[in-house]
């Protein structure tokens, strides 16, 4: 690209300090438009053209080709660039949340997959850190678009530990044409011989703006029920959420739903006897059309994921 600063003649004598606020320029090129499905990266470079003798006051450099002449010394760079988007990872608040996560956007694949990946993987549009010390996830678009977490320890629903997802978040009611943003879910690996679909999917309800859970009641024939837990959502209000799963006098499964401190729901689960159970955690969008801009912007204070590794895929 062309040059977004054109140099000026630099006196041959004494120390002198250049600035170059670049912050503006590399924000919007390593960001891109939100339509972006991941993040961009950039160079930066400066470039000093040799001059001609000053007054004769100057020191040659030898390079590969043939002398160059500067005055005084060569010049020297120091670049300093606070993106808009920093990566999770930066802060060591969530580092113990994340490391067992894969991040999965725009849609189900995974653009971050494993504790090293994520690691490295930028700040960008819909995952980062916040100036609060947030984590903020946000998407738009149809249904199956997403900025999630999945947490790989899986998890027998049969087992005697305890396993759960906690956390504080907020959102502010998302633009009409979203039908729904889902904050939370307990997922199943299909593809390993059992059942598809979710045993639990908390999730933003557009149509009367309410926090609403679906919870799978039946294994066979599917059956699908919903909750309402919270009858007007808390627009960009913090509240506290839990789902816990764990057994109860060594005989039933318990799944129990806890917003702000009160238990809401309570369900027996002994009809789902499966081994690789996950949770989930983000923004997880179904919207009008894939030309939807409405974003659905999730952000947490705090997030933990308690279950233990039962089994390795």
């Amino acid at each position: 690209e062309d040059p977004i600063w054109q140099g000026m003649v630099i006196p041959h004598v004494g120390n002198h300090l250049i600035e170059i606020d670049m912050t503006e320029y590399l924000n919007k090129m390593v960001a891109g438009a939100e339509s972006r499905p991941t993040p961009a990266y950039a160079t930066i470079a400066i470039v000093a053209l040799p001059d001609i003798a000053v007054d004769g006051n100057v020191v040659e450099i030898k390079s590969s080709d043939y002398p160059y002449y500067y005055r005084d010394e060569r010049p020297r760079l120091e670049a300093s660039y606070v993106p808009q988007y920093r990566s999770p990872f930066e802060s060591i608040k969530w580092r113990e949340a994340l490391k067992d996560c894969h991040l999965q956007a725009p849609t189900s694949s995974h653009v971050a997959a494993g504790n090293q990946a994520l690691q490295n993987y930028p700040g960008t549009w819909f995952y980062h850190l916040t100036s609060s010390n947030t984590l903020k996830m946000s998407m738009f678009g149809d249904g199956k678009r997403r900025s999630e977490l999945l947490h790989e320890h899986f998890w027998d629903s049969d087992s005697n530990a305890t396993k759960y997802v906690k956390a504080r978040l907020r959102m502010p009611i998302p633009p009409i044409d979203v039908n729904q943003v889902t904050v939370f879910q307990i997922h199943h690996k299909a593809e390993y011989g059992e059942i598809d679909g979710p045993l639990l999917r908390m999730h933003y309800r557009g149509d009367d703006d309410s926090l609403s859970v679906n919870i799978r009641t039946s294994q066979t024939p599917k059956v699908v029920k919903t909750f309402l837990l919270v009858e007007n959502w808390p627009d960009n209000e913090w509240f506290d959420v839990e789902i816990r799963v764990f057994r109860e006098q060594d005989f039933d499964t318990i799944l129990t739903v806890t917003v702000d401190g009160e238990e809401l729901i309570r369900h027996n689960i002994n009809y789902w006897s499966f081994h690789f159970n996950y949770f989930k955690a983000g923004a997880y969008i179904d919207a009008d059309s894939m030309n939807s801009t409405g974003v659905g912007e999730v952000e947490l204070q705090y997030l933990e994921f308690n279950a233990s590794e039962e089994f390795s895929l």
